[in-house]
């Protein structure tokens, strides 16, 4: 199953963020480094295939448009990468807010988990398809007129060796024998860093609304209730102490009174009085859990909106 935290793991696993949540210092410091080291590698590797569409693929339109895409896509998905390490302290909080949400519905629970665990694997499957098909494209054999305009372009001396995506080094032809090997073996680990990366980054926003949904969804079933007698899936009524964890008490019945006891109609009128007070008591409380639950929804919103502001105003 899909979760916020679930995504920013994997995120941390592969050198995007680092999330100290180690419980030696040592590791944490380690796994910082580990992460200075995949932008670093990325960040080499970015602004090589920038000089490569700068100083060659500008000579030819079509391999100028698909290589500024693909450039830019990258670029986007590493700045993204950025943003989330120098923002880790707030996605901490943001996942102390996300552990706190209800699952008092456990029906409108696992559909959240299954609609978002759908749009991961949707998402997963489709980046990683394109990325295999840039990968397949690398070792297939090129055409004849197309290794005559690589071989204009690029002016390599084996314009038959490309790898997944077009870079360059300067001083350095990439199409030698011992350049190649370990330029695709560096390729395909970014490969594999943005095929992982690239379906959480794009997924995170529609799987913190899909559980928002349901969040609202569950503060509905409790809104729709207001005013009615409250009953458990037994028929026994029931007060709601807490409706985020769907806790309750269930109220014991009123012992019938025994036929020789003799009630006057003030007695009557007393215990009729105390039990709407009391009924009115638990309206208030109930009233006040809703209006805090959805106090708690508004602020995790609101967290959420501060992050994407944040995110468009420094992009």
């Amino acid at each position: 199953m899909v979760s916020i935290r679930y995504l920013f793991t994997i995120f941390h696993r592969f050198g995007m963020i680092s999330l100290h949540h180690y419980k030696s210092e040592r590791l944490n410091k380690l796994h910082e480094r580990y992460v200075k080291l995949c932008n670093c590698l990325v960040g080499c590797f970015l602004l090589s295939q920038t000089y490569s569409i700068i100083t060659r693929a500008t000579q030819y339109t079509p391999e100028l448009i698909w290589t500024c895409i693909l450039n830019f896509t990258l670029w986007f998905l590493w700045y993204v990468a950025l943003f989330t390490q120098a923002n880790y302290k707030q996605i901490l909080y943001f996942f102390d807010l996300v552990d706190l949400f209800s699952k008092a519905d456990k029906q409108v629970i696992q559909k959240s988990y299954r609609e978002a665990k759908q749009i991961y694997i949707g998402m997963f499957v489709t980046i990683s398809f394109v990325y295999v098909a840039i990968l397949i494209q690398s070792v297939t054999p090129i055409p004849h007129n197309e290794l005559d305009i690589r071989r204009n372009i690029y002016k390599t001396k084996h314009p038959e060796r490309h790898l997944p995506y077009d870079i360059r080094i300067p001083f350095i032809d990439e199409s030698e024998s011992w350049a190649y090997r370990i330029l695709f073996v560096y390729q395909l680990y970014i490969l594999t860093y943005f095929s992982v990366c690239t379906p959480s980054v794009m997924s995170f926003l529609p799987v913190v609304m899909i559980h928002l949904r349901g969040q609202y969804e569950i503060l509905c079933k409790y809104i729709n209730l207001i005013g009615q007698e409250h009953r458990d899936a037994c028929g026994n009524a029931i007060y709601y102490t807490n409706i985020e964890e769907d806790q309750y008490e269930i109220l014991k019945k009123e012992a019938p009174f025994p036929k020789r006891l003799i009630i006057t109609r003030e007695q009557l009128i007393q215990m009729e009085m105390k039990k709407i007070r009391r009924q009115k008591k638990y309206e208030a409380h109930y009233l006040r859990q809703i209006i805090r639950f959805h106090q708690r929804l508004l602020f995790c919103q609101l967290e959420v909106n501060i992050t994407y502001e944040t995110f468009l105003i420094l992009k």
